[in-house]
């Protein structure tokens, strides 16, 4: 339940755990377990491990906790091992780990893998870097080369405000010496692409 009493989103199925057998209910399924008691306030799940046990239909509450609170992602490890032998927790064990580089949506996990897949070195995501006394962080970033990789998307780049800071943020980039790539979730669909101008720029960079 701590999905529906909190402010990220819900699967359509909400899993209650409970010690004894429930009448089928619309909308909800019950399920026999017992919650670890480090993982609930007054018989509430937590947060941690409620985004843990949905993420393997959904992680986007496992990025609304980093994102918004800055959840270290080894709390979701430990949850994850709070809870063995579950159903689904192949899946969960590998959106849990993809976590570990802090992914912020679910776009940012597809660009992760690709990276990993195509040995791309020395980027960290969401990260804080001081440009001209403001504070950014980056999608992904290769500091040495002081290369910025962007993965927009709609909803965080679709209304003025945001089309104008963007700007703001691009210019500041470019003055303290930063090379910004933007990528899009539709440029998934040509990885070759994308890897080919991340990888040639990274050679410019380094020259």
């Amino acid at each position: 339940m701590a999905a529906r009493l909190s402010d990220w989103p819900a699967p359509p199925i909400v899993e209650v755990c409970a010690p004894g057998r429930h009448m089928p209910q619309a909308g909800f399924k019950f399920i026999q377990r017992q919650v670890p008691s480090r993982y609930k306030t007054k018989d509430v799940m937590s947060q941690i491990l409620a985004a843990v046990d949905i993420s393997d239909q959904t992680c986007d509450a496992l990025d609304l906790l980093m994102r918004q609170y800055n959840t270290d992602p080894v709390r979701f490890q430990m949850a994850l091992d709070a809870c063995p032998r579950r159903r689904g927790n192949r899946r969960r064990r590998k959106v849990v780990k993809r976590s570990q580089s802090r992914p912020w949506s679910q776009a940012e996990r597809e660009y992760h893998d690709l990276f990993d897949r195509y040995h791309i070195k020395g980027w960290t995501a969401n990260k804080t870097i001081n440009v001209g006394g403001a504070q950014y962080k980056p999608d992904a970033a290769i500091p040495r080369l002081k290369l910025i990789m962007e993965i927009d998307g709609y909803s965080t780049h679709g209304n003025r405000e945001a089309f104008e800071s963007d700007r703001y943020r691009q210019n500041d980039l470019a003055k303290a010496g930063w090379t910004v790539l933007r990528f899009t979730w539709a440029m998934l669909a040509h990885p070759d692409e994308i890897i080919r101008t991340i990888k040639t720029t990274m050679a410019r960079l380094s020259h």
